[in-house]
């Protein structure tokens, strides 16, 4: 007992060490798990050498503790808000990527439930990483980034469904099941050829949604109605369910992980679902640290020449081939190069859900410590290079343009489509991108001035172009956009593009038509901060939209003013009536 404590302490203690220096460098926790747990195991320190057992333990008993959280946290909602393209483009690039790298596993002597665990490892991409970084750089609400952000979605359920199907396919599926128990009672000999393995593979899995169905709508609400009256009793039933559904699982001859992800959705679904979630998670979050400590100190660096198979098909898999097919798919569905570019980019890493694909594999006997070892050190390191792929990924789509501009004539382009200028139109007024400070803009000035909007996210101005406003689809800094544009006319252009360097780009490009007419058309840009307005002032910029400034600068007078009271509601009614302006705007639009 005493050896466990200890193990269990330094689990925690060099963490806890790890983890602060992850948040430190940007990077996620979960990584600084792993390291811990390579630093605590026999790969580097060897502080804990013959842990085998208790880890054994530990990992089944964090997966089935994270599928039971995923299942609670699953809302089914979300799908409606990603959209019909992302999730075709995420289930197509799933099953595509997941085929090609199963294919390439069997012919470089995988087996076949190998060859799937592989292929699912590459097709997913990190949520936590990719999401962190986006909202950090304020990207998340760009076209890219809504598109990201809904393939990650359907990555996520999508690799749910998969843990759950291999987790059926094990070695030793079908042969000891609830079933085959029953027939052995009745001294009833089952032949275990293909066919009839599949049919109790079926029958299982039927006799197993009858009884979780049962479950949950007879015996569920009677047990939970006792427990509400204690937030106590409602934990400890909570971890009953997700245990009784486990076992029942394991019966069926399923994963203990499965039941507990359906014990997970059963209780999503129930009113008193958040006050569940409140009392699991802290336990979740000790268990997912324990979880992936585990994982790291299982890690064994080894020659890894025969290896190489493997790691071909997962940096290959990861870092070309899935970035590859995304951009085809987006071309399909007719975006244009660069957003297909970036979402292909932002996407080229594995996922957290790598390494539980992993752990579940082994907990099967199906994939071994080599497997492992090989997906972690690969996940934390495609992880930590997505940080700066995305920082840098308008600098690498400008290295790939050229390359990219001949696809362009094989894929139609939604730009195309929503192009929407008259000839010998001369606008006064050019915006670049819309979000609610443009989208005001835009209502209150189309009457009185003629307008052009451009973004290159097709339902932002697809309404626009419906009411006749003068419209075009495409990137801002594409060198060929401006060529089209009559600027004889042009009195101010506005950007409120997300990306800073485009911004410079966009500027550098106005100055030059100012020169050529001989006279200055004003630049507006907005800026996310102080530095960024700076160099873009330093630029050419005759106005910078800085909200931090703005906001620091309004709150300082409004509390210096001499009658503070009157100021203040005097302000927050305005503040009231444009928000409700804005609000009816943005439900017209």
């Amino acid at each position: 007992m005493q050896t466990e404590l200890v193990l269990l302490g330094l689990m925690i203690i060099v963490a806890s060490v790890s983890a602060l220096i992850m948040r430190r460098l940007g990077q996620p926790l979960l990584l600084g798990y792993v390291i811990a747990g390579v630093l605590l195991g026999p790969a580097v320190f060897g502080m804990i050498t013959d842990p085998a057992e208790l880890l054994n333990f530990i990992i089944e008993l964090g997966l089935i503790f994270l599928m039971f959280i995923i299942g609670l946290e699953l809302d089914l909602s979300k799908i409606k808000d990603v959209g019909k393209t992302s999730a075709l483009i995420g289930i197509i690039e799933v099953i595509v990527v997941t085929l090609i790298c199963a294919l390439c596993s069997l012919v470089l002597g995988f087996t076949f439930i190998q060859g799937a665990y592989i292929g699912l490892v590459v097709s997913l991409s990190s949520t936590i990483v990719v999401v962190k970084i986006l909202t950090e750089i304020k990207e998340i609400d760009s076209l890219h980034g809504e598109l990201v952000l809904g393939i990650l979605v359907i990555q996520d359920i999508l690799a749910v469904v998969g843990l759950t199907v291999l987790g059926t396919l094990r070695g030793d599926a079908g042969s000891h099941s609830l079933l085959e128990q029953g027939a052995e009672i009745l001294h009833l000999a089952i032949p275990h050829n293909g066919i009839v393995v599949t049919i109790i593979l079926i029958l299982n899995l039927l006799l197993f949604a009858l009884f979780a169905y049962l479950f949950y709508k007879y015996i569920m609400p009677a047990i939970f109605r006792q427990a509400l009256k204690s937030t106590e009793l409602l934990f400890v039933v909570s971890l009953a369910v997700m245990l009784v559904l486990s076992a029942m699982a394991g019966l069926f001859s399923f994963s203990l992980a499965m039941g507990a992800f359906l014990a997970g959705i059963a209780l999503s679904t129930a009113p008193y679902s958040h006050e569940i979630m409140g009392r699991i998670k802290p336990l979740k979050d000790f268990f997912l640290l324990l979880f992936f400590v585990s994982l790291g100190m299982q890690i064994g660096f080894e020659n890894p020449v025969p290896h190489l198979p493997l790691i071909i098909i997962i940096v290959a898999g990861t870092l070309i081939l899935k970035p590859c097919v995304i951009f085809i798919i987006c071309k399909l569905f007719r975006y244009n190069s660069r957003t297909s570019f970036l979402v292909g980019l932002h996407l080229a890493q594995t996922s957290e859900f790598s390494l539980v694909l992993v752990a579940s594999g082994m907990a099967a006997g199906v994939l071994g410590a080599s497997f492992l070892t090989v997906v972690v050190i690969l996940t934390i390191l495609t992880m930590v290079l997505t940080a700066y792929i995305i920082k840098y990924d308008e600098n690498l789509y400008q290295v790939f343009k050229h390359f990219l501009g001949p696809l362009d004539k094989l894929f139609s382009s939604r730009a195309e489509q929503t192009r929407n200028i008259p000839e010998s139109y001369k606008p006064q007024i050019i915006i670049l991108g819309v979000n609610s400070t443009t989208a005001e803009t835009i209502e209150v000035l189309h009457t009185t001035k003629r307008i052009l909007v451009i973004d290159y996210n097709p339902t932002k101005i697809i309404s626009y172009r419906e009411r006749g406003i003068p419209t075009i689809c495409n990137d801002a800094t594409d060198p060929d956009l401006f060529e089209a544009i009559d600027f004889s006319s042009v009195e101010s252009v506005v950007s409120v593009v997300h990306q800073h360097t485009s911004n410079l780009v966009i500027i550098k490009k106005i100055q030059q038509i100012s020169m050529e007419q001989k006279r200055k058309i004003q630049i507006i840009m907005s800026a996310t901060t102080e530095e960024w307005g700076k160099k873009l002032y330093r630029s050419g910029a005759t106005l910078v939209l800085m909200p931090d400034v703005i906001s620091r600068k309004l709150l300082t007078e409004v509390l210096a003013a001499e009658d503070k009271g009157a100021t203040i509601r005097a302000i927050g009614k305005l503040y009231f009536d444009e928000l409700h302006k804005n609000f009816v705007y943005i439900r017209e639009i």
